[in-house]
């Protein structure tokens, strides 16, 4: 059948049929086109359904555990092990989607608040070249109470599938397409296209059989793989049909069925399934996690995966991967040799390990390899030293001390004479007794600052102090089933929740997938067990259940100084609000330099991580990152990245320099953002510039009023502006022993408060008494210092 002539007949032929039967029925679910009808009716025994469908795939997207549909005898999975993104939610009760057969599905939801593009992957049995039905069906359910109507866009791999529309009034929509992959894994992906947040209620696979679905021969096309994407099903067996029978015939016109397909065409090729390979494993080996690394890693062009070049007409092939600063560790990895377009790759700032393998030389097209800051050894390779001495090659590999660069190293002398052993062996002894004798001493001298009661788990990173410990259950029940998401990082997610006394608690869960998280998760439990401040955000609990693991905060009502910052925010703070702030977060970050002993530097110091009470109070949070260090002046040369880029000192960039002027950096971004009113990182038209590259230039020309946020609309004294201008030009003095400390920062941001409420006359004395509260200094609770 020609595609025109399906588009020319089509209406005709449907409306000849709906004439020709007195009733049809539409049947959206077909269990199996392989199975026999007879069969479709019958139940199914769980214990053949638990050994699941032969050429079945079948999600209950959102659901938390696998189940049996006893009405059809599909088993259905969860999302688990399919998709690494988005969260689970359940429809609101009062939505009728008591449909049978499918009527369960639709109750739960997977929903993708993050992210343009987010995808399944589906990896049937059977492998490619094998004709498949894949089917998704969306609900809505106003799981949110915010009656939208649903709008987005569903892939097939790189391709286009259908624009999802339906309103909250239509309950549910589904859709389904035949499909023959040219490769063992299918994505099945949701497509952000304006505010509203994808969900998907249940995607299924099943195979087909080739004996009814022989579109290849169906179908006059060029393309060999067409996408069918399904019109309709009819089933009209229940009724007779009243057609033309003819005069050869002794019997009436029998149609038990029909199926109306749409031919898709114009399809993109995918990804080089060789390079599609490669980076499959490269980032199943190294457990890469980026927002974006899902479904084909070139396109759609504007979802390519972040840190890849793509190149091709027909068929895309990764020319350029930067994978700097993504926490690789191990060694390098072989699948690397089979990208083999590549013509940079930036593997610096990792922890990789191990010989610099021989196939890097090997890659015909690479002209850049970085693999500074890393952790390799042994001699260079010679083909790849051979390229690099011909220009040929740029090759970087500053910072891996183990890395011969002549060629001609020298092995260690592993023979040792005996008394130089015995020598070694009591100079070890003498050391670790030394040592030993030295922490006695630093924990005699410790005990005063934190209780021993803190420290008395038997159990290497349990959480057990006197803060209170929380069930799993009682987690479950203070942020009812994990229903608000207030905010998300490498960690894990945080939840808005209520305690037993109505108290309004933040609750972090740790992700069992982030290792990182996990040692950030560890070192903020230690840090906020033994420090107490008024501007740092108090523990409150903990929850230590195996593989679960949740701290519980003071819940801050007015979010993070950035989101308060932002241009859309109609609550704009006022000059000396914005003044109280930074004191505030000069207290906290002054305790933790000044205050404990050892010193504490924070990491990652930023907006978002400045937290703001009822009263616009500030607290700094988050605290995973940070380090504790011998003494005041003591400083660290740290192998793995810290902070976030727009925030992070440049001279810890060039250096891995860990020290408390670091912080103090930070410390003038944030001090220029609440001056500007500007992010860190502006975005411009055409690129994204850092706020410095901005408000310097207006500094050398004395330009204040174009400085300070425009929206305070000239609503500040002059003088403490320009002072606290001053003070984060000193805090971010490209010379780092040039920034002053912390305390002298906190003096000084003192005075421009005092000018503010003192010489304007607009302090009430309410102001005055906070004013002369702030310059006694910091409260301290006694157990932290």
């Amino acid at each position: 059948m020609q595609t025109d002539y399906m588009e020319r007949e089509l209406p005709q032929i449907v409306t000849l049929m709906l004439k020709a039967c007195v009733l049809l029925a539409l049947v959206p679910f077909i269990c199996n086109s392989q199975a026999n009808s007879e069969q479709l009716d019958k139940p199914v025994s769980r214990e053949i359904a638990n050994k699941e469908n032969p050429g079945f795939i079948s999600i209950d997207c959102g659901s938390i555990i696998d189940y049996l549909q006893e009405d059809t005898g599909i088993w259905y999975k969860t999302d688990k092990g399919f998709v690494e993104t988005g969260e689970n939610h359940v429809t609101s009760s009062i939505i009728n989607l008591n449909y049978l057969y499918f009527g369960k599905q639709l109750t739960t939801l997977r929903c993708f608040p993050e992210g343009d593009r987010n995808c399944y992957t589906l990896k049937p049995k059977e492998g490619k070249n094998k004709k498949y039905m894949i089917r998704a069906f969306f609900s809505y359910g106003n799981y949110d109470g915010k009656n939208q109507t649903q709008s987005f866009e569903l892939y097939l791999g790189v391709n286009l599938w259908k624009k999802i529309n339906f309103t909250n009034t239509d309950h549910y929509t589904f859709t389904e397409i035949i499909h023959t992959p040219s490769t063992d894994t299918i994505n099945v992906c949701l497509v952000k296209t304006g505010p509203i947040i994808p969900c998907i209620s249940s995607l299924e696979l099943r195979l087909l059989n080739n004996s009814i679905y022989q579109n290849h021969q169906m179908i006059s096309t060029n393309d060999p793989e067409p996408l069918l994407e399904s019109q309709a099903r009819i089933d009209v067996g229940p009724s007779p049909c009243l057609a033309n029978a003819t005069s050869d015939s002794d019997a009436p016109p029998i149609l038990n069925a029909f199926e109306i397909y749409k031919l898709m065409t114009q399809l993109d090729s995918p990804t080089s399934p060789q390079d599609v390979g490669a980076i499959m494993d490269i980032k199943s080996s190294y457990q890469v996690y980026k927002l974006n690394w899902q479904g084909d890693p070139c396109l759609p062009t504007q979802y390519r995966w972040e840190g890849l070049v793509c190149k091709g007409d027909t068929i895309p092939r990764i020319t350029s991967l930067n994978l700097s600063s993504s926490k690789l560790t191990g060694k390098i990895n072989i699948s690397f040799s089979y990208l083999t377009e590549l013509e940079f790759l930036d593997l610096s700032y990792n922890e990789l390990e191990g010989p610099l393998p021989e196939f890097l030389a090997h890659l015909p097209n690479l002209k850049v390899l970085n693999l500074t800051g890393n952790k390799l050894s042994s001699p260079i390779p010679k083909d790849l030293k051979q390229k690099a001495d011909n220009k040929t090659l740029e090759l970087s590999v500053a910072g891996n001390p183990d890395l011969c660069m002549t060629g001609s190293c020298k092995k260690k002398n592993i023979v040792v004479p005996l008394v130089a052993s015995f020598s070694a062996l009591f100079l070890i002894i003498l050391i670790i007794s030394l040592g030993f004798r030295i922490f006695k001493r630093q924990k005699a001298l410790y005990i005063h600052v934190v209780p021993p009661a803190r420290f008395n788990s038997k159990k290497r990173g349990s959480l057990k102090s006197k803060h209170h410990a929380f069930s799993y259950n009682e987690i479950l029940n203070i942020t009812d089933n994990f229903k608000t998401i207030i905010g998300e990082g490498g960690f894990g997610k945080v939840y808005i929740g209520i305690l037993q006394d109505h108290t309004q608690v933040a609750v972090k869960m740790l992700s069992t997938s982030s290792k990182q998280g996990y040692k950030e998760f560890q070192s903020e439990v230690q840090l906020l067990m033994i420090v107490h401040h008024r501007n740092l955000v108090s523990l409150i609990g903990y929850c230590d259940e195996g593989e679960i693991k949740a701290l519980i905060y003071e819940y801050m009502t007015n979010g993070n100084l950035q989101q308060y910052l932002l241009v859309e925010n109609s609550n704009i703070i006022n000059w000396t609000k914005r003044l109280k702030i930074a004191v505030d977060a000069a207290h906290g970050l002054d305790y933790l330099h000044n205050g404990c002993k050892p010193p504490i530097i924070h990491r990652d110091l930023k907006s978002s991580n400045i937290l703001l009470d009822e009263n616009l109070h500030a607290k700094i949070a988050d605290f995973g990152l940070s380090r504790a260090f011998g003494n005041d002046n003591d400083s660290h040369i740290s192998t793995r990245p810290a902070g976030t880029f727009g925030y992070v000192d440049p001279q810890f960039q060039r250096t891995g320099n860990t020290n408390k002027k670091n912080d103090i950096y930070s410390f003038g971004i944030i001090l220029f953002e609440l001056i500007t009113g500007k992010k860190a990182l502006i975005k411009a038209p055409d690129e994204t510039i850092h706020i410095l590259q901005w408000v310097i230039p207006l500094i050398k020309g004395g330009d204040i009023q174009n400085i300070i946020d425009a929206r305070l609309q000239g609503e500040f004294n002059i003088n403490s502006a320009w002072k606290v201008v001053e003070v984060a030009m000193s805090c971010i003095s490209q010379i780092a022993a040039e920034r002053p400390d912390i305390n002298q920062i906190l003096v000084e941001l003192k005075e421009c408060l005092s000018l503010e409420i003192v010489q304007r006359n607009s302090g009430s004395a309410r102001d005055i008494i906070e004013l002369t509260t702030l310059s006694t200094g910091p409260e301290i609770t006694p157990s932290a210092r």
